[in-house]
């Protein structure tokens, strides 16, 4: 058999594992329950109104919150980051952070999920 042939039916299977990799991750992404609708009256679960001037709709469930009030939940630290819709309680993703914080807003966020998780799990962490 040549080495060709070999590297052939190598990528073809590695090809077709990680396809099918993929399309476990995308059938794994969260979506909002069906219940939800997507109405432009689609109130921010921070102010309680409907979002006004720019606004922000997260990638880990789709909900809309008002820009300002999205940015004030993440200064306020507190750890996990996760959703304000009643019954939703999906964690924030990393995108959100990115597109929300500023450099020195998500290192002082880094920061506080370090300690956090070292402070609960002391047993665990060695520190040097």
């Amino acid at each position: 058999m040549s080495s060709e042939f070999f590297s052939l039916c190598i990528y073809v299977e590695a090809k077709a594992v990680v396809e099918e990799k993929i399309e476990a991750c995308i059938a794994a992404l969260p979506t909002p329950p069906e219940s939800e609708s997507r109405s432009p009256k689609e109130e921010c679960p921070v102010c309680l109104s409907e979002p006004e001037g720019k606004s922000y709709r997260l990638v880990c469930c789709g909900h809309a919150y008002c820009e300002d009030c999205i940015t004030s939940q993440l200064q306020a630290l507190e750890l996990p980051l996760k959703c304000a819709v009643e019954n939703c309680q999906e964690e924030f993703v990393w995108k959100d952070l990115e597109l929300l914080l500023k450099q020195k807003e998500m290192g002082r966020l880094v920061k506080e999920a370090i300690k956090k998780y070292v402070a609960s799990h002391q047993e665990q962490v060695c520190v040097v």
